[in-house]
């Protein structure tokens, strides 16, 4: 898996391209973890070229939710149906907005 970051004024988009799994999350958790530190309390994370996400890989998700809780925003941006379905079946769209659309997540995380 590989991994692209852009930070912009008010937020970090983090872009992972390829599978979230047991061995790949770890490198996810690192990035947005190090986003977090680094004063980053708004993040996108753009699921547009990822395939597949273990549990592991929702994990990450929880964790960088309860981050972020009470500082700032997560959202998640562009994932594939089957991702959504994921997502949606483990509820964590109870807690964590997802969008079609960059354009959409970007205005959510600027508010």
């Amino acid at each position: 898996m590989k991994i692209k970051e852009e930070n912009f004024d008010k937020f970090l988009m983090v872009s992972p391209f390829g599978e979230i799994d047991a061995v790949t999350s770890t490198e996810l958790e690192e990035s947005l973890t190090k986003g977090v530190s680094g004063g980053k309390d708004r993040i996108i994370l753009d699921l547009a070229e990822v395939p597949y996400i273990s549990s592991a890989g929702l994990r990450v998700f929880l964790k960088i939710t309860k981050l972020i809780y009470g500082k700032g925003k997560f959202v998640l941006s562009r994932p594939q149906p089957n991702i959504r379905d994921l997502i949606n079946m483990a509820g964590l769209n109870n807690f964590i907005k997802i969008f079609d659309n960059l354009d959409d997540a970007k205005k959510e995380i600027n508010q």
